[in-house]
Formats: C-alpha cells, structure tokens, sequence
C-alpha cells in the first residue's frame, strides 16, 4: 500500500512517524535524568513544533512523562521501563551480577547464584564458588525445581496462581526424604516465605546440602530473580542460626538496585 506524504512522513523511512516515537525513545532511554524539549529539538534536527507533537503523543499513549518546571523534563514512562526490564537479556543480567557473586561469595566461603523465571521455569545464570564441591547442582542453564530449592520458592512464593499451578502442573517429585510432596504443603511453605523474605531447603534436595535463598524484586515487574547460597548442610545450619538473613541482605539489596538501574555506591561493601 503506498504511503501519503505528510508533514510527518517523508519519503525515507527514518522520517516516519513511528521510526521518530522510537528515536525519542532511544534518546530518553540513552538519559535517565530526561531531557528537555529543546534538547531533543537539537538532537532530532526537527521543528519544535513537530517533537512537541510527539511527545503529546507520547503523553496520551503513556510512553512518556514530563515534570515541572520552566524547564520540564522528559522521561519514559513507568509502562516502558517496565518494558525495557521484561526483556533484560540474562546474559547481561548475569556479566553485571557476577562481581558482587564473586565478592561474597569470597567473604563467606560459600557458593553463590542468581536465578531468574523464564516463563513457569527457574534457572540459574550466575554462579560464583570459592570450591567445586556444590556447583554442579546449580550450573548456568541449570533448571531448579519450584518446590524443593530454596532459589525456587524464593521466586514462586511471589507468583499468581496461575503460574504456580502450571509450574507444578506435572507433579512434586520426590528428590529425598524430605522433599515437599504435597500441594498444600508447598502453599503453606510460600506463605512462610512472603512473611519472613527468605526462603530455604534444608536437605530436601540431598541429604548432604541446604540452602538459603531471598527473592529480588524489580521495579514494574515484581520477583522475577532470586539470589542463593548453599553448601554443606552442617555449616548451613550453623550460618541460618546466626541471622543469615541479616547478613545475605546486603547481597540481595545490591543485586536489586542493580537490576533496577540504580546506584549500588550508598550500599558499601559487603
């Protein structure tokens, strides 16, 4: 179907309408602290008249928001950070979390991982470890069970129904004596996990290692990740007994201001 000339289309394509919504998007995206019309009128090389029409535009459609002032400044709008964030790529999620993995995993001496939800399934997509010991059971890629990980019911203990429900739509698989079997049972055990912001796995994975894990909530999106620790269920035990919840919350607190594109500088070291 050929397209009609207009004040906002021209013969390339780069002067279309949607092509110009989407380079103010990139620009405001490219400047958190916003930008003002004038700014994008020098940056775009178009009419003021024609950028204060988009950004109208924009405004109606909630793809952007703009303060006070003599000088107002525009940003994107909640709706598309949201956006941005749903398709974080993983691979940069874990380049950028794997110094604090690293950090802590050092000062504590034990195995350390982020995991993430794709969909109805957890996998891991970081891991740092002072020993080879634990590894293998939570490898980048490595699918973690919903009902028996600590990293899994730190994530599931935040979704909807619908979501836990497909994500044990094929059962509870018995991995040892003390795995959760029963649905109900796993319920109550979200539940515990919303009141107290942790979750664990005391040998229900195997008998020789527990873990502790406490969810990661992004702005707009809600629990999408999790971050662990596990190691041998003896030093385990002992480390959840001296407020281990209080000391792992520096290291979750970090990776979700990360996550959530601020400053991790006020939060000190570990």
């Amino acid at each position: 179907m050929a397209v009609t000339k207009t004040e906002e289309t021209g013969a390339s394509d780069r002067n279309l309408p949607l092509e110009r919504y989407f380079r103010v998007l990139e620009l405001l995206a490219a400047y958190p602290q916003g930008l003002a019309l004038n700014d994008l009128v020098v940056m775009m090389m178009l009419p003021k008249g024609t950028i204060h029409r988009l950004l109208s535009a924009m405004q109606r459609t909630n793809l952007v928001t703009v303060g006070s002032g003599t000088r107002a400044r525009y940003t994107l709008s909640a709706r598309v950070q949201r956006l941005g964030r749903l398709a974080v790529d993983p691979d940069v999620v874990a380049t950028l979390a794997k110094p604090l993995l690293q950090d802590f995993s050092e000062k504590v001496g034990e195995t350390c991982y982020l995991c993430r939800l794709e969909g109805t399934v957890i996998q891991s997509i970081s891991i740092s470890s002072p020993e080879d010991t634990w590894t293998g059971y939570v490898l980048p890629g490595k699918t973690l069970q919903p009902h028996a990980t600590a990293a899994g019911k730190a994530i599931m203990a935040y979704q909807p129904p619908e979501t836990v429900d497909a994500a044990i739509a094929a059962g509870l698989p018995a991995l040892c004596s003390r795995t959760i079997t029963d649905r109900e049972t796993l319920l109550s055990e979200y539940a515990k996990v919303r009141e107290q912001g942790y979750a664990t796995c005391i040998q229900e994975v195997v008998p020789e290692l527990s873990a502790f894990a406490m969810p990661i909530e992004v702005d707009g999106i809600g629990v999408r990740f999790s971050v662990g620790m596990l190691g041998p269920h003896s030093r385990m035990t002992v480390r959840m007994e001296k407020d281990l919840a209080g000391e792992f919350s520096a290291l979750a607190n970090a990776i979700r201001a990360l996550l959530n594109g601020q400053s991790t500088e006020r939060l000190g070291a570990f």
